[in-house]
C-alpha cells in the first residue's frame, strides 16, 4: 500500500509538467535565446549594460514560449521569459530571487501578468519548479 501511494504521489507531481519541453535547446536556439537576452533585456529592464549569458542552465518551453534559467556574468541568476513572434525571439521579462512553496500562487500570478498569452500549463510548471524545486 505504501509503495502504491508513493507511485501515485510521484505520478501526480510529474503530471504537472507533462507536455512541457524541458530539454536544453540545440546550439542554434540556445544562441538565439542568449542573443535576444543580451540585445533586448537591458533596454527593457533599464539597465546600464547588457546581460551577458554564456549558456542556458535549464529550459522549459511550449508552443512559441521559452523560459530559461541562466546565470549572467554580470548579475544574479534569473529565469528569463521569451516569446517567438514572427520567427524572432522577443525578451519579455526576468524573474529573480527565491520563492517558498506557499508562494507558488503569487509566482504563478507574476508569470501570468508578465506573459498573459503564454500557455498556462507552462507557467504552472515554471511556478511550481521555482517554488518547490520539483518538476
Amino acid at each position: 500500500m505504501t509503495m502504491i501511494g508513493c507511485v501515485l504521489i510521484a505520478c501526480s507531481t510529474a503530471t504537472l509538467c507533462t507536455g512541457i519541453d524541458q530539454e536544453i535547446p540545440d546550439r542554434s536556439l540556445s544562441t538565439e535565446i542568449i542573443n535576444a537576452i543580451k540585445t533586448q533585456a537591458a533596454q527593457k529592464e533599464n539597465l546600464d549594460q547588457p546581460i551577458v549569458i554564456t549558456k542556458v542552465d535549464k529550459y522549459m518551453g511550449k508552443d512559441n514560449w521559452h523560459i530559461v534559467w541562466a546565470t549572467p556574468e554580470n548579475m544574479d541568476p534569473g529565469v528569463f521569459l521569451l516569446q517567438a513572434v514572427a520567427n524572432n525571439l522577443e525578451y519579455v521579462a526576468v524573474w529573480g530571487g527565491v520563492a517558498f512553496p506557499e508562494e507558488e500562487p503569487e509566482v504563478l500570478k507574476w508569470f501570468t501578468t508578465q506573459a498573459p498569452t503564454a500557455p498556462i500549463p507552462l507557467l504552472k510548471c515554471v511556478a511550481h519548479f521555482i517554488s518547490t524545486g520539483k518538476e
